[in-house]
């Protein structure tokens, strides 16, 4: 029998997997028999740890999104400098996580992918994290104008 340990480790390689292969291939592109083989584990492991491909999905796409987020740091940080050297920090870093890559970088890839193909799911997960990033940007160039 597997430890909690053991699962979390499962759990996350499910992720990883399927966030390399949804950056590969987009949400339509890929089944959860390409994700199970990829991941190196069995269908059972994917539906006890997410229960369908859907929900898998989000989760990738809160994890990608959680990698983007600005750090409340980093805010504090960039709240200090003048908006517009702040504003010009946000897109060199963005610049910079874009530009990379390899396997690593699923995170960025799985979200400009859904800019470009938005599935319905992106919508809710977006509006969570995104929205007080957008606020403090938003902020930033009202402080600048």
């Amino acid at each position: 029998m597997g430890t909690p340990v053991d699962s979390e480790k499962t759990r996350a390689k499910i992720i990883n997997a399927a966030g390399l292969l949804f950056a590969e291939k987009g949400y339509k592109g890929v089944t959860v028999r390409d994700i199970v083989g990829k991941a190196n584990t069995h269908l059972s492991a994917l539906n006890y740890h997410f229960r369908s491909k859907e929900a898998l999905y989000r989760e990738v796409l809160m994890e990608a999104c959680k990698a983007d987020q600005i750090s409340s740091a980093d805010q504090a940080y960039l709240e200090k400098k003048k908006p517009l050297d702040a504003l010009a920090i946000l897109v060199e870093e963005a610049l910079k996580e874009y530009g990379q890559k390899g396997e690593t970088n699923w995170h960025s890839i799985v979200i400009t992918r859904e800019c470009r193909e938005p599935t319905v799911i992106f919508k809710d997960v977006a509006k969570a994290y995104f929205q007080p990033q957008t606020d403090f940007m938003a902020s930033l160039i009202a402080k600048a104008t």
